[in-house]
């Protein structure tokens, strides 16, 4: 499915999505506030809320993964538990891979590149990660590089499920990017219009 959709993202996992779609306007919303999730569908005038699991997440942009870690993908970067180790250093595609493992087990690869000799950040040009008790890795992909302020963003981000393709996945093509903006105090909060009824189980 193709659409538009406004973004608030916060680094610690605070999340607001509206999807619109041309001579609709919104038709579907969700907000992620300290780990309480909200997503109403405004076509079948219904609403979920509870805690923000990774499936919950995904309702609206399919990336089933914890707040934190959706939130560091749109925001071009890789989160990183705290007190997580570094267990190893490779090479791939023209790009060191760090290999990460968080203290529950799950490891993640982040892919970093110097864009010029002379240049001193490093950019994150690839992510992947394995939670624990599973055999695939879902990965990330930052394309299309612009630098702001010093700092790396990707204008195209693609995002594949263990076992999936990116072709089977998640493309996210960013227009437009609003560095540091000062979100008003209710940016995260979402409450469903009057008269919208929960949702069914698989609804």
């Amino acid at each position: 499915m193709r659409g538009t959709v406004q973004m608030l993202v916060e680094r610690g996992g605070n999340l607001r999505f509206e999807a619109e779609v041309s001579l609709q306007g919104t038709v579907a919303a969700l907000a992620v506030n300290d780990g309480q999730f909200v997503f109403v569908d405004h076509q079948k005038k219904t609403f979920r809320q509870g805690l923000a699991t990774p499936s919950d997440v995904a309702s609206l942009i399919r990336i089933p993964l914890p707040p934190q870690a959706v939130a560091a993908i749109l925001l071009g970067d890789v989160f990183v538990s705290e007190g997580s180790k570094a267990l190893d250093v490779g090479w791939d595609r023209g790009a060191d891979v760090l290999h990460l493992q968080a203290p529950d087990g799950a490891e993640s690869w982040v892919s970093l590149h110097r864009p010029a000799p002379l240049v001193a950040a490093w950019d994150v040009v690839a992510v992947s990660g394995q939670p624990v008790f599973s055999r695939g890795r879902w990965r990330v992909s930052y394309q299309d590089m612009q630098r702001i302020d010093g700092q790396s963003f990707p204008k195209l981000i693609r995002f594949a499920e263990p076992g999936r393709d990116f072709d089977d996945g998640v493309e996210i093509k960013v227009r437009d990017r609003i560095l540091n903006p000062a979100f008003p105090t209710d940016a995260f909060l979402l409450a469903p219009p009057p008269g919208y009824l929960p949702q069914k189980p698989g609804g």
